[in-house]
Formats: structure tokens, sequence, C-alpha cells
């Protein structure tokens, strides 16, 4: 065969395979999203995982994570285990464990969550430190946090990477780590202590209704710190959002619970 006619054929050749690859990632995205409605909005677990596994099988790193959460954790809320499927953890982590491997992000953070849990042996907790750091350092807000929090409990306690992991966490948003950030630079024991940083990340936490920086906040003006001063009126102020916090929560808990909630 002349060189230029297997070039041509070899051209259409990859033509027709990149078109067949982007139809199929156009399939996947379209049931993709019906997967995740059926799972998350409408408590269907049996369409989720019909779709997901028909993905799984045919090699789809993401359809892989998200069958892999769904026998992790389920669609639905914990408190609410209508329509929750049965969770499966042995059925989960080799689908979290391929799909990490293949750089999912989520499938990262949620292995290494689930790896680095308490209960978990400590070998196994630091291979899930591992997972957590793939996801971390592609910026996943909540694998941010987790392994801040493990760096500062799992092993020897390393403050330079708890306070590197917990300030990236915070610039996301990320409430818990905005409030801790907080903590470090009012004590001003492994970070230089700065009033000025200190109140503003307590106060981004609070406007996200974050129950634990509410509580946070009385405690302080009510006993004093380092960068806040005693303050009743403050105080009190804090408390009746930690009291209109817990009412909230009370209220939305029941009625998932009840069922009336979706």
């Amino acid at each position: 065969m002349p060189k230029y006619l297997s070039f041509a054929l070899a051209t259409l050749l990859s033509v027709n395979v990149f078109a067949q690859t982007e139809q199929q990632n156009a399939e996947f995205e379209s049931e993709n999203t019906v997967a995740k409605l059926a799972c998350y909005y409408q408590q269907d677990y049996v369409t989720a995982e019909k779709i997901w596994q028909k993905w799984a099988e045919q090699g789809n790193p993401r359809a892989k994570s998200n069958l892999g959460y769904l026998y992790l954790r389920g669609c639905t809320s914990p408190y609410n285990p209508k329509g929750r499927p049965e969770l499966n953890h042995i059925k989960a982590i080799p689908l979290l464990e391929e799909a990490a491997q293949a750089g999912v992000i989520q499938a990262q953070y949620l292995l290494g969550d689930y790896l680095s849990g308490d209960g978990h042996p400590e070998k196994e907790r630091l291979r899930g430190m591992k997972f957590l750091e793939q996801s971390a350092e592609q910026g996943h807000e909540l694998a941010q946090n987790q392994l801040a929090y493990l760096y500062l409990t799992l092993g020897n306690q390393n403050h330079d990477k708890y306070y590197y992991w917990t300030r990236k966490a915070a610039e996301q948003g990320n409430a818990d780590s905005q409030r801790r950030l907080a903590i470090g630079l009012d004590e001003g024991k492994y970070l230089k202590r700065d009033c000025k940083q200190a109140e503003g990340w307590i106060r981004r936490a609070a406007e996200q209704n974050d129950g634990e920086t509410y509580k946070l906040l009385v405690h302080w003006y009510q006993n004093g710190s380092a960068c806040f001063k005693k303050d009743a009126a403050e105080a009190a102020k804090w408390q009746q959002k930690v009291d209109e916090y817990h009412e909230k929560f009370s209220d939305a808990l029941q009625k998932e619970i009840n069922g009336e909630t979706h």
C-alpha cells in the first residue's frame, strides 16, 4: 500500500476513534446526570446503581467513583433510611481505589477519608493520608481540611503541615478550617499571633452559620483570650446564635426522620 494511502487510512481511523470517544463521553454525561438526580434527589438508588454499574463495567473511572460512593455512603441522609441502599464497603473500596489511581479527585478524597478514619489500623490510616494528600494537592477543600486534622492527631504531630493545609482549606471557604486557623492565630503558639487575622477568620466562619464557631465565640467573650476581651453583651449575642442553630438543626433532623424532606 502506498505510504500516502496508509497515512490517510490511519488519519481516518483516528478521527473515527475520537468521534466515538466524544459520543461515549456525551452519553456518559447525560446518563450520569440522570443517575445523580435519581440518587441525591429522588432517593432512587436502584436507577443510580444500574447506570453507574453499566459505565463502571466499561472502565469509566468517574462511574466507578460514583458507584463506590453509593456503596460507601448511600444516596440519602443517614438520618433518613428511606430509599437508602445497603452499604457495602467490600464493594466500595476496590471501585474507589481504581478510580483514585485513575486520578479522580473525589475518589481519592472518599478513599482517603474512609481509610484514615478512627478504628482502622495505623498502617491503613497512613495509607489513607496519602490518598487525601493526592486530592488535597488538586484543590479538594474537604481533603485539605481532613488532611490538616490528621497531621495533628495521627502519628508524629506536624504543626507546619497542619496549618499549611488548614489555611489552604480556609482560603477555599471551609468553616471548620477557618475556625481552627483563627484559634491558632489567637493562641500564637505555632503561628505568630495576629489578632486582626484571627478576628477576620472567625467572622468568616461565623458568616457560614457554623454552630461550633458560635460556641467558640461565646467561650471567648465569656472567658477572654489573647485577642478577644471579655464582653458579656457579645457573649449573649453569640449564645442566641447557638440556641437558634440548635433549634433549626433539631427541626430539620425531625423532618428528615419523618421523611418530610428530600
